[in-house]
C-alpha cells in the first residue's frame, strides 16, 4: 500500500464491507424472513470471489501456491452449498 487511499481502501473492502456481508448472514441465520436472501448473497458474493480468483489464477504467468488452490475451493464449495439450499428453500418461507 503506497498512501493514504490504498489502506482506507483496503481496510473499506476487507473489513468493511465483508463485515457488513457477514453480519447480514448471520441476521439472515438468526430470523427466517432474511434466510433466502442471506443464502443468495453468500452465494453471489462468494461464488463472484471464487470465479475472479479463478480468472486471475488463469491469467497470471506467475506460479500459484497453494494458498489459491485451497481458497478457491473453500469459495466454490461454500457457493454452491448456498446456491443448492437457495434452491431447495420455498419462496415462501416464513
Amino acid at each position: 500500500m503506497q498512501d493514504g487511499d490504498a489502506f482506507a481502501e483496503v481496510a473499506g473492502m476487507y473489513g468493511g464491507l465483508q463485515t457488513g456481508i457477514g453480519l447480514f448472514c448471520l441476521l439472515a441465520l438468526l430470523k427466517q424472513t432474511f434466510y433466502r436472501s442471506g443464502l443468495a448473497l453468500l452465494g453471489l458474493t462468494v461464488g463472484s470471489l471464487a470465479l475472479a480468483r479463478l480468472v486471475g489464477a488463469l491469467l497470471t504467468q506467475d506460479p500459484i501456491s497453494l494458498y489459491t488452490h485451497a481458497t478457491f475451493t473453500y469459495e466454490f464449495i461454500t457457493a454452491a452449498v448456498a446456491v443448492c439450499a437457495f434452491a431447495r428453500t420455498s419462496h415462501d418461507s416464513t
